[in-house]
């Protein structure tokens, strides 16, 4: 199979496995900082053990399409080998290692696509945590926070980055200035994620031995501003026209333009909520260190999932997909004729 076909095999099958995760699990859908916040302030006393980050660690795939995916995995991997210089590849055999649970190999793998792809602000931040996961005590060692602390310099507003530096410096015996980079993460956090990331700051000022945050420093910044609005509604219904329980599943998805099939960002709603005008920002984010924020054109649809799944199925019933600029000024219309 040519290394095209592979990565369109192995995308097919982290659509299954990834993207359904937050799809399926969360009503809401966060930035990149907040994934990375909500996945590590759940483990309960993450900084007293300093530097053992154990939520950070993804859990192998274990659905139905797990076999599929350690196949094309192990397809795509033998393709790099014999044509390395494929940064795309080496991004998507990365995050498939790590959905397989080989924390090693995903380091590996990202090493490489920075090889092939360097100064991308988010392969660095995710290359940095992938090689976190894989050490032993799972710290951000020197070459990891090189890598953070680029893609801070590449993009001072880089959320998830500011948050793993402030866990090397925390890791480091570096209280205060943990405190202060998070200070800095806090002014782009929403109400919810900033509370939690004040409750670290908290910490780590106590440990450095500094006074609280006063009400100045600790408040954090509105909800980011709409990126794209979509008006949503269903199409008179026609004769003969198949009749829908209230509570099927229907996903509006927002893609690259360069024909990926993983969304960027994706809302789930039910056909009983319909019509409805849906906005859509950086909490509507799929994949961690690639907000929406950062894409200035995509392709928006809207999709009736038949079969309850977040992957496509030929029973579903969609819309043409529609090319938009970013941010977009007035709604987008989209209907849908089951």
């Amino acid at each position: 199979m040519s290394l095209p076909l592979l990565l369109a095999a192995l995308l097919g099958s982290l659509v299954g496995v990834l993207v359904a995760i937050p799809l399926w699990r969360q009503r809401h859908y966060r930035s990149s900082a907040a994934l990375a916040a909500v996945l590590a302030l759940a483990c309960a006393g993450l900084y007293s053990l300093l530097g053992t980050p154990a939520a950070w660690q993804p859990a192998p795939a274990t659905d139905s399409g797990a076999q599929d995916l350690a196949d094309n995995t192990e397809r795509l991997r033998q393709a790099l080998q014999a044509d390395p210089a494929q940064a795309e590849g080496w991004v998507l055999l990365a995050r498939a290692e790590a959905l397989l649970g080989n924390g090693e190999a995903s380091a590996q793998a990202w090493q490489q696509a920075l090889h092939h792809a360097p100064g991308q602000p988010a392969l660095l931040v995710e290359a940095a945590q992938a090689r976190a996961d894989a050490h032993p005590q799972r710290q951000i060692d020197d070459t990891a926070l090189a890598w953070l602390e680029q893609a801070r310099r590449l993009d001072p507003q880089a959320q998830r980055a500011l948050w793993l530096i402030g866990i090397a410096q925390r890791q480091r015996g570096q209280p205060a200035a943990a405190a202060q980079t998070w200070q800095q993460l806090l002014a782009l956090l929403d109400a919810d994620t900033a509370a939690s990331v004040r409750e670290q700051i908290a910490i780590a000022r106590q440990a450095a031995g500094l006074p609280p945050l006063d009400a100045s420093q600790a408040t954090a910044t509105p909800a980011p501003a709409a990126l794209l609005t979509v008006a949503l509604r269903l199409a008179p219904s026609a004769g003969g026209a198949p009749a829908l329980a209230a509570d099927t599943p229907v996903f509006i998805q927002v893609r690259d333009t360069l024909g990926s099939p993983m969304p960027v960002a994706a809302k789930r709603l039910r056909l009983a909520d319909l019509p409805a005008q849906v906005s859509l920002d950086d909490r509507n984010s799929v994949m961690p260190g690639q907000p929406l924020s950062s894409h200035r054109q995509v392709q928006v649809s809207a999709r009736i999932a038949l079969g309850g799944s977040a992957s496509r199925s030929d029973a579903d019933i969609e819309t043409a997909a529609v090319t938009v600029e970013l941010p977009a000024a007035a709604p987008l219309p989209l209907e849908l004729r089951p």
